[in-house]
């Protein structure tokens, strides 16, 4: 596989609910997900996060069939295919925070790494080579240090940070990604993080040096006036935690499947505690986001240069094959 074969299917749950989508738009992305589901595990990894999910797949290792099929779909037009160079931009573009709804976020940066780190050496020359993935994640660490070195104070942290300002004590569902985002941003408060599996996140916070007040969410009550929902528990779990809590901030991406902890309060005895979800946080940076819209098409611009001087040096292969596996 070379750097120009890299191919994936983009799944973002917000566009493809958006009421703008046509009929034939949403058969389509319905197709496209059945096709997903279809094809084996050794043929495709997936890369998710509560709001989007990215299958890789090399089209050396589908069935004739499967590769008919997947011509189809890329013909039907829904924009979620990349491939080659429009894949190195949508994924460059992405992982610096140019997608994201809060833009120059660097969340989605860590949570890739981490799913590139968890797949298998055999995986990474099917699907993401080390020198494509190399030459990405230093693209945009030197996209982000060249130009969206000042846009983190435009993030879930900061924001968060303002919310809570007026609260004393803040405890946190779960210690995961989004979770130790937010840390440094809380950390001058009282703060307990409740999760499923204490010793774990424990030792994960001595390998990084924190020294956190870690609970058994299972076991102990949140006694907080503000619970940060920062893991994918149901909302039925949640309501039994709040009980003595002033203030829930949903980080969760709520679907048709999850309840809104916002409405569920209303018909209940807790109706007093105020609730921002993920949706409220999005629309409260919204003012701050459009201003940053005009620097991201300089940053585009940079990117596509990236990629052009990077696809020109994989022409020449002054090892041959062997340096595509590097």
């Amino acid at each position: 596989m070379t750097m120009n074969d890299l191919y994936f299917l983009h799944y973002d749950h917000n566009e493809t609910k958006s009421t703008a989508l046509s009929g034939s738009q949403i058969d389509a992305h319905k197709e496209a997900r059945e096709f997903i589901a279809s094809i084996g595990d050794h043929q495709k990894v997936q890369f998710k996060t509560c709001l989007r999910e990215m299958t890789f797949i090399s089209t050396s290792y589908l069935s004739e069939e499967q590769k008919v099929k997947l011509n189809v779909l890329s013909n039907l037009n829904t924009g979620d295919h990349y491939q080659s160079d429009d894949a190195l931009v949508f994924l460059i573009e992405l992982l610096c925070g140019l997608k994201s709804r809060i833009i120059g976020e660097t969340e989605i940066f860590g949570q890739f790494k981490k799913f590139y780190e968890s797949l298998s050496p055999d995986q990474k020359i099917m699907f993401l080579p080390q020198s494509t993935m190399r030459f990405i994640i230093e693209s945009v660490k030197s996209i982000r240090d060249s130009h969206i070195k000042h846009w983190g104070a435009h993030s879930y942290g900061s924001l968060i940070r303002k919310i809570v300002k007026n609260y004393s004590s803040i405890g946190v569902l779960g210690f995961g990604h989004l979770a130790q985002e937010i840390e440094p941003w809380i950390n001058e408060k009282q703060v307990s993080f409740y999760v499923r599996n204490p010793e774990k996140a424990l030792t994960e916070a001595s390998q990084k040096s924190l020294q956190l007040n870690i609970k058994n969410s299972l076991s102990d009550s949140v006694n907080a006036e503000v619970v940060i929902v920062a893991a994918p528990v149901s909302s039925q779990f949640i309501m039994k935690l709040i009980q003595n809590t002033k203030l829930v901030i949903d980080c969760r991406a709520l679907s048709e499947q999850t309840q809104s902890i916002k409405e569920m309060l209303i018909t209940s005895d807790l109706a007093h505690i105020d609730v921002i979800e993920l949706k409220d946080l999005f629309e409260s940076l919204e003012n701050e986001q459009n201003q940053l819209h005009e620097k991201t098409k300089e940053v585009k611009k940079t990117i596509r240069s990236l990629i052009k001087d990077f696809s020109l040096r994989e022409a020449h292969r002054p090892q041959g094959w062997y340096d595509l596996c590097l």
